[in-house]
């Protein structure tokens, strides 16, 4: 819902045409987006294809062509259009859809961790890739984190349950396309339609989102992203839990929970992200009035990501700017005979 939104307003308002090329289950999102920005455009007098969409349903190959022929790609979703996206030779913000994982240092009361996180975690029903997607914490916080965020609406998983997530997972994981077409691919659907998916007991099916205690971190649930779920990981001490944080998370953006502004810093200069928030939902390092950052519906890791940008993707990303210079100071060594700085040759 977000990214194709934001993006088409950022893509005009830089005075650019965009084109859409969604995964098949997003079709219907970026028809109401394409028609209500049309609908805007014929009201201000301007061109009202300026937002288009590839006919339905869009393919790869037409995908690839159009990374091809655009001045500008914005890949941002799943593994396959990100490569795509990253290979097409075309200037690109690659932004993969792993999802935040956060850092705990146990000093934040369980309850407040929990309400930023469970905040990240649901956001567009966790399908946006600076969505809360793991916690990070320091061994002892791990069960009162557990229960603070199942008071925040959230259902623990249990053994069971998990075997169950992981299959449904793994089914979604070969094509994409078939996947979604199959109604297998969980990514994006509501806690109910998942609970559902899961066979999760009535009381479940109420919740907000799932809670999983993965067994290790080469657990296929070590990371949640794209599902209203967040897996939480203990560690012996602050370090360990960076270094798992540092693993398990893309560089695109991270979350940190602590009252010690040196352990910040530590946070960022470890996991290095385009974009670090402090004791805020994951989703916030898009940007809030909170925080300073300017709103960006897509975040890249830099080089680390093999992505062209590092932060948010805002306007002027996505616009033509010549700079202009004139002579500010009066030059007044004789010998340059007015050639500013550039000193004459014999």
């Amino acid at each position: 819902v977000v990214v194709p939104a934001v993006l088409s307003l950022y893509g005009l308002a830089a005075r650019n045409a965009v084109v859409l090329a969604p995964s098949p289950s997003a079709v219907e999102t970026c028809d109401a987006v394409v028609e209500t920005v049309s609908r805007a455009l014929a009201d201000a007098g301007a061109p009202t294809d300026a937002v288009s969409m590839l006919p339905a349903p869009p393919s790869k190959p037409e995908t690839d062509a159009l990374f091809e022929r655009a001045d500008f790609v914005v890949a941002a979703g799943s593994e396959t259009t990100v490569a795509a996206g990253q290979r097409c030779g075309t200037p690109n913000v690659a932004a993969s859809a792993d999802g935040v994982v956060a850092v705990a240092d146990g000093s934040v009361p369980a309850s407040a961790v929990a309400a930023r996180v469970a905040v990240g975690a649901t956001y567009d029903f966790g399908a946006h890739p600076a969505g809360d997607a793991a916690v990070v914490t320091v061994s002892p916080a791990v069960d009162p984190l557990c229960a603070a965020l199942e008071d925040e609406g959230g259902y623990v998983l249990d053994a069971a349950e998990r075997d169950r997530l992981r299959a449904l997972l793994g089914d979604s994981e070969g094509d994409e396309s078939e996947a979604r077409a199959a109604g297998s691919d969980p990514r994006g659907k509501s806690p109910r339609r998942l609970a559902a998916a899961l066979g999760l007991p009535n009381a479940a099916r109420q919740t907000s989102f799932l809670i999983v205690t993965p067994d290790s971190a080469d657990d296929p649930l070590a990371t949640l992203p794209g599902i209203p779920a967040i897996a939480v990981h203990g560690r012996d001490g602050f370090d360990a839990a960076l270094g798992l944080a540092a693993d398990l998370g893309s560089p695109h953006a991270a979350a940190v929970h602590t009252t010690q502004q040196r352990r910040a810093r530590r946070a960022a200069a470890r996991l290095a992200p385009g974009r670090l928030v402090v004791n805020q939902p994951g989703i916030a390092a898009t940007g809030a009035r909170s925080n300073g950052f300017e709103a960006a519906p897509v975040l890249g890791g830099g080089a680390a990501e093999g992505s062209q940008l590092c932060g948010g993707l805002t306007p002027a990303r996505l616009a033509r700017t010549t700079t202009v210079a004139a002579t500010s100071v009066v030059d007044g060594a004789s010998h340059r005979n007015g050639a500013g700085d550039t000193l004459r040759g014999p």
